[in-house]
């Protein structure tokens, strides 16, 4: 599996608040880094029971997710994710992923790089 490949997974993740196609995509020790959180799951159990809790939260309240795949301009370049939870005009995070033998290995949510620093391409998987 690509970057680009684990990244729209991921996507169709956030966008449809479904944890469940992506469990068989995270390697065992997968991580999850958040810029703006104090919490870091490590581990696929607990990466897993984090979003599931974010999903779940957001979906009681309503709240609507977009995940468009882009491409950095900046550093470290490359795919990305750009994320939002208030409108796709208004994205707020970089989402970056790294992958090992075929299995996602990282997830790293960003507010630096900034989402504004991406190339949009106005795919957002589903």
């Amino acid at each position: 599996m690509s970057e680009l490949e684990a990244l729209r997974a991921i996507g169709r993740a956030l966008n449809t608040l479904s944890v469940e196609p992506l469990i068989p995509l995270l390697a065992d020790g997968v991580t999850f880094f958040s810029q703006t959180s104090w919490v870091d799951p490590k581990g696929k159990q607990d990466v897993v029971a984090y979003l599931d809790q974010k999903f779940s939260a957001a979906r009681a309240s309503g709240q609507r997710t977009w995940a468009e795949v882009g491409h950095l301009k900046c550093y470290p370049g490359g795919p990305c994710l750009v994320v939002s939870t208030v409108s796709p005009e208004t994205p707020q995070w970089t989402f970056l992923v790294k992958v090992n033998e075929g299995k996602i290995t990282e997830i790293t949510a960003a507010i630096i790089p900034e989402p504004q620093q991406s190339i949009r391409t106005g795919e957002f998987p589903i």
